[in-house]
């Protein structure tokens, strides 16, 4: 069950059920990093470049940087604030739209 805090109170309030199961995209070789947004889950595969979004019901995973897959080898953080991913490579800290996943 995920959980969110609740602005009232520090007691958490259950916002949906996701199975009890192991999560594992077809196609990822490994995963690093992972964030939630919009009923999905964002991680990383670092040896192939991919910033995968993964829907944890299906597994289904969705390559969402097919141009710029260069440009994520080697990461292995990730965390998102509002329309920016924040990302970790090498000893380096990048960051990029949503929109535009270009690194900055």
């Amino acid at each position: 069950m995920l959980e969110t805090p609740s602005p009232a109170s520090s007691q958490p309030v259950a916002t949906e059920t996701i199975p009890n199961r192991l999560v594992q995209p077809i196609g990822a070789k490994a995963l690093y990093g992972l964030a939630y947004q919009d009923r999905a889950l964002l991680t990383v595969d670092p040896y192939r470049g991919y910033l995968l979004r993964v829907d944890p019901r299906t597994d289904n995973a969705t390559i969402l940087n097919s141009q710029q897959v260069d440009d994520f080898e080697g990461t292995t953080g990730l965390a998102i604030w509002e329309d920016t991913l924040w990302f970790t490579r090498d000893h380096s800290v990048f960051c990029c739209r949503l929109d535009d996943l270009t690194p900055q």
